[in-house]
């Protein structure tokens, strides 16, 4: 389906959206690396920490349970991920970071 360190966009039953870097799946969970929300903010569309509380260096399940569905990131997503991420900006990113 995904292959380790593909960016993969989630749509929870919570009707959150989380863009998030697809490690490994397990039977019942996706193992998944920083995952940031996806939300409206005042210039557009903003990513979030979507795990407020957590360490950002270690690696999550997201249960399977509690996806609606999911896909391959756009690669404009991939790019706003890596710049959230890791601080480098991509050119023609136009997903505001937050």
């Amino acid at each position: 389906m995904y292959t380790e360190n593909d960016i993969v966009s989630f749509k929870l039953i919570s009707g959150e959206e989380i863009v998030t870097k697809y490690i490994r799946q397990t039977d019942t969970a996706f193992v998944i690396y920083k995952p940031l929300s996806l939300m409206p903010g005042p210039q557009g569309m903003a990513l979030a920490q979507a795990v407020m509380s957590s360490r950002l260096d270690q690696e999550l399940d997201l249960m399977k349970s509690a996806v609606v569905m999911h896909s391959l990131s756009r690669e404009e997503m991939v790019s706003a991920w890596y710049e959230a991420t890791s601080g480098i900006r991509t050119a023609n990113n136009k997903i505001l970071m937050g």
